[in-house]
């Protein structure tokens, strides 16, 4: 079991199965917890909307991901949610659907609490600050 105070956060993003497959296994053989920032779609891969559509593999909430997710969480992990398209071009026009939606989502599939979000791309996005202060989540990100 992880617990004490952190002096370091170590973050991942997107939800990429190799994160799951080599970090994870490193992370929990020092203790160390992790929180991991995941996409809330069912897509198999990675940005569809960009070139990366074959190659950037992902969770894609299957049961198998979900009992996974669930035991990195018992284990001390955190899961936060990281918006729903991950879409530069669809996130501006629907921001309290990437903040609450993520949010629900990831909840209603591992049955605990989200309490943390981190806006795509590394950028804070003014339009879905609101979003994610109202959808009860705080912020992380440069």
């Amino acid at each position: 079991m992880m617990n004490g105070q952190a002096l370091v956060s170590l973050t991942f993003d997107d939800g990429f199965r190799c994160q799951f497959e080599k970090a994870l296994p490193i992370l929990n053989s020092y203790g160390i917890p992790a929180t991991f920032f995941l996409n809330a779609n069912q897509n198999q891969t990675h940005d569809l909307w960009s070139s990366h559509t074959n190659d950037w593999w992902k969770i894609d909430w299957r049961d198998e991901d979900i009992a996974m997710l669930k035991k990195l969480v018992q284990n001390g992990h955190e899961i936060g949610s990281h918006s729903v398209t991950h879409d530069p071009n669809k996130m501006p026009t629907q921001p309290d659907v990437e903040a609450r939606e993520s949010k629900r989502l990831i909840e209603s599939w591992l049955g605990s609490k989200v309490s943390s979000f981190c806006y795509p791309f590394y950028h804070t996005h003014a339009y879905l600050a609101n979003a994610v202060k109202s959808a009860g989540q705080c912020r992380r990100g440069p």
